[in-house]
């Protein structure tokens, strides 16, 4: 997934006349108790994935919020993206109820 935003990435930054990095796509998978930011930067609270990709929680839910770490980055924090993000999670926990309950009627 990484490895795509950054073909994007330099499709689009080919085009651009003014600008050298006209957009950051950086990826993410959000679980029910954390938020994953993929990067090609490697950095302490990174991990290595694979293929020049590393990986870092870069938030967590904790007491019903968000929990920032001191490498979150300020966009992440902005009231938009909280919004995002929490209605991601709450899509993604429904998801998981339905899937839950899909299987226990398949047993049936």
């Amino acid at each position: 997934m990484k490895l795509e935003t950054n073909r994007i990435e330099t499709e689009l930054a080919a085009v651009s006349k003014w600008v050298i990095r006209p957009v950051n796509l950086d990826p993410d998978d959000i679980e029910q108790s954390k938020v994953i930011l993929f990067s090609t930067k490697n950095f302490y609270h990174r991990a290595y994935i694979a293929k020049g990709v590393f990986a870092e929680v870069t938030m967590h839910f904790k007491k019903n919020a968000n929990q920032f770490f001191p490498w979150t980055c300020p966009d992440y924090k902005s009231p938009t993206s909280q919004e995002f993000f929490d209605r991601m999670r709450r899509t993604y926990r429904k998801q998981l109820e339905n899937r839950s309950t899909a299987n226990q009627n398949s047993k049936e």
